[in-house]
């Protein structure tokens, strides 16, 4: 399910309450932030809501824009938050393909052997 903030930012139905919940008694004349929505990118990462993660950053681009307040846009912060959250994503799907944990492979054994080769 998908809806349209009052900003005009479309997010999912987990986002969606993420950001109502988040402005439950806020004034309006109180804006987001980055690192507001930094938080709520690593919130819904922490929380497991992946997909919600990711679209965070479309949220303070879209804002960015409509507003022309640059400071909106992602920044290093963001982007490390996102590449988090797909490694994440990715080491689950992994797991859940039989890899990792208990199947005998040692993954760090194996990553430090292919950094020292380069």
């Amino acid at each position: 399910t998908t809806a349209t903030t009052t900003d005009g930012s479309i997010l999912s139905s987990t986002a969606l309450d993420r950001y109502r919940h988040s402005h439950v008694g806020i004034p309006s004349t109180l804006h987001p932030t980055v690192v507001t929505y930094n938080t709520l990118a690593d919130a819904c990462k922490t929380s497991g809501e992946l997909g919600a993660a990711l679209e965070v950053p479309e949220l303070m681009t879209h804002r960015a824009e409509t507003s022309g307040d640059r400071t909106l846009l992602p920044d290093a912060r963001t982007y490390t938050i996102l590449i988090s959250t797909v490694a994440r994503k990715e080491k689950r799907r992994y797991e859940d393909k039989g890899g990792g944990k208990g199947s005998g492979s040692n993954n760090s054994n194996n990553n430090n052997s292919i950094c020292k080769s380069h």
